[in-house]
Formats: C-alpha cells, sequence, structure tokens
C-alpha cells in the first residue's frame, strides 16, 4: 500500500483506479478480520446443553 501511495496524487484515471485496488482489498481483509474476532469473542452461547 506504501508503494501504491504516490499513484493517487496522479491526473490519470488508471493510476487512480491501480493505485486504490490494494486500499480496498485492505478495508474488506480488515472487516473479515473485525468479523471473524467478534464470533470468537461470542464463544459457544448457542449451544444447548441436554
Amino acid at each position: 500500500m506504501i508503494y501504491c501511495l504516490p499513484f493517487l496524487f496522479s491526473s490519470s484515471m488508471e493510476d487512480l483506479v491501480g493505485a486504490g485496488f490494494p486500499f480496498v482489498g485492505g478495508a474488506i481483509i480488515a472487516s473479515a478480520g473485525l468479523i471473524a474476532s467478534s464470533n470468537l469473542a461470542k464463544g459457544d452461547r448457542n449451544v444447548v446443553v441436554r
């Protein structure tokens, strides 16, 4: 992402789109990690003990 940072200030549309992909991917990975950690923090509350 640091490598792509200078391309975000380019006037070329191709550079802007190409430089934005790592940031979108990072946002998707970060949100998936937050969802996974919240699921792990919940634990086994839904398990029915008989």
